[in-house]
């Protein structure tokens, strides 16, 4: 009798101390609730292109269209030209995996797997023009790439070892850690064939390297002093639930989702959140055929302290956040409509 009191307050301490360390419906208590404005955008008819905030302007990017770069004016939502071509003549690309607009700099960096290279273009005026073009090692597989400065870069390597690089412009690997969630031994098998479910963004003053997972309520922030990355901090912002099943991670249905995008600026880090656990998220999506009609915007300091949560009205699927954290331009699902929230009225 003795032995089952103490294993059942042993279970009661378990759930109690549970309940405190993940507590994801604080993080959907929300300051306010905004609407965005829609800009008259002429975006591509395909799924899914990424935003860059390029000062006055936007940057859109697509892997699948003819013209896949597109250059926006930020106030109308107008595109001033577009370039970059699918194919295998010269300066085409096949799988324009890898992009990323350094606001630091004023560099659009895109890389293609398949073609092995680094595409390198500049804003110059109204056009976007392509300065210079580097071979990437056979044996890297590049899905997520940032560049820091002129001289590094930073990069997501998925197989065979789900790992950060920090790399120099002769692309030789200064220093890699392993980004894994979970150090469990029975996961044998990394996703490799899912390339989508880790994010990433730096924030070069404070020498931070962000990456969000989407699987997951993830985040975690590595810094690159000295040329060595170091884990600084790591938040789970729900009570991982999964099975292992042949060496597969298999997310269950009580788990909340991960991040559906993320963007960062010197200070602070925003994520895009639907709130739903995995089987609310498959069960919307069969139903609708969007999956979510409302967002919550979560907002971390670079220490990973919560500072807020901001209910939207209107969905995107990419964000990113201007400078001065004042705007947040974003693509709808459709992906042809650029969406505008104003966090100047914002708590």
């Amino acid at each position: 009798m003795k032995n089952f009191i103490y294993i059942f307050i042993l279970i009661l301490l378990s759930c109690v101390r549970n309940s405190t360390l993940y507590n994801f419906d604080s993080y959907l208590s929300c300051s306010d609730t905004l609407a965005a404005e829609k800009l008259e955008s002429e975006l591509f008819t395909t799924e899914y292109p990424k935003l860059h905030d390029a000062g006055t302007r936007l940057i859109a990017t697509s892997e699948l269209k003819h013209g896949f770069i597109q250059l926006i004016d930020k106030q109308s939502g107008k595109v001033i030209t577009s370039m970059g071509n699918i194919g295998r003549g010269p300066d085409e690309m096949i799988s324009p995996t890898g992009q990323h607009f350094n606001r630091y700099t004023n560099k659009l960096y895109i890389s293609d797997n398949y073609l092995k290279k680094l595409f390198i273009y500049k804003i110059i005026n109204d056009s976007i023009e392509l300065i210079d073009k580097q071979n990437i090692p056979a044996d890297f597989f590049l899905n997520r790439l940032k560049s820091i400065n002129d001289t590094l870069f930073v990069a997501i390597n998925y197989y065979p070892h789900q790992s950060i690089h920090l790399l120099n412009n002769k692309w030789d690997t200064i220093n890699k850690v392993s980004y894994k969630s979970f150090d469990n031994p029975e996961i044998t098998q990394y996703e490799n064939n899912k390339r989508d479910n880790i994010m990433m963004d730096v924030m070069p003053g404070k020498n931070l390297i962000i990456i969000a997972d989407s699987d997951m309520p993830l985040i975690k922030a590595y810094s690159y002093h000295n040329n060595q990355l170091k884990l600084v901090w790591e938040k789970m912002l729900d009570e991982p639930s999964y099975l292992v099943k042949n060496g597969w991670r298999e997310i269950q249905d009580n788990q909340r989702n991960g991040f559906i995008n993320m963007s960062v600026t010197d200070d602070y880090i925003y994520l895009l959140s639907t709130g739903k656990t995995y089987g609310e998220w498959i069960q919307a999506f069969s139903s609708t055929g969007k999956g979510i009609e409302y967002q919550y915007l979560m907002v971390f300091d670079y220490k990973g302290t919560h500072l807020k949560s901001i209910y939207l009205r209107n969905p995107m699927y990419n964000l990113t956040v201007t400078s001065n954290n004042n705007n947040i331009h974003g693509i709808n699902f459709e992906g042809d409509k650029i969406l505008r929230y104003s966090l100047n009225n914002v708590k």
